[in-house]
């Protein structure tokens, strides 16, 4: 497992979400029929449909790529583990809320999958997420328990508190 991985972190431009919203509105707006942008309260994000490991995507916040594609190919590095957890530590967000996509373990699924990460690390760990993988010529989706990723992921962290969200509703695309 890769453990004390080279890393950089970056400060990032954090525009205010009013201007996030007109930016999206503007862009959105010739290419659906329908469009909505607004920013309201965060929804429980634990509740059905969504269903996440905490209510809300407030608080100190963070974005992780790690791993990449020449991880992937021309075959995948099987060596290339790296645990989430771990990683994160990075931040100093305590308890982190983590969502976003990956590649999942082979050591945990048994063969190339795709990683759905939705879990909180921390005091009080909650993990919800899940793997898809090909299975007979149909794909599964199974729960995740692990902390581990294969060689790729993108993932968003947060302190998972209530908070401004942005709510977009498109309908009827017009564009190609």
């Amino acid at each position: 497992m890769a453990t004390g991985c080279l890393h950089k972190c970056f400060p990032l431009h954090l525009p205010p979400l009013l201007e996030i919203k007109e930016v999206i509105e503007t862009a959105m707006k010739p290419q659906y029929k329908e469009l909505s942008v607004e920013v309201c309260d965060c929804p429980d994000l634990t509740q059905m449909p969504w269903d996440m490991a905490c209510g809300g995507l407030g608080g100190d916040t963070a974005t992780f790529h790690f791993g990449g594609v020449p991880y992937l190919l021309p075959v995948p590095d099987k060596s290339k583990v790296y645990d989430m957890q771990e990683i994160i530590n990075i931040t100093g967000v305590k308890n982190p809320f983590v969502i976003g996509p990956g590649a999942a373990s082979r050591e945990q699924v048994g063969i190339n999958s795709e990683l759905i990460a939705n879990l909180r690390v921390g005091e009080v760990p909650v993990n919800k997420s899940r793997a898809s993988k090909i299975e007979a010529g149909n794909c599964k989706l199974e729960m995740y328990p692990s902390t581990k990723t294969g060689p790729i992921a993108d993932l968003f962290v947060s302190e998972g508190t209530p908070g401004p969200v942005l709510k977009i509703h498109a309908k009827q695309r017009l564009g190609k």
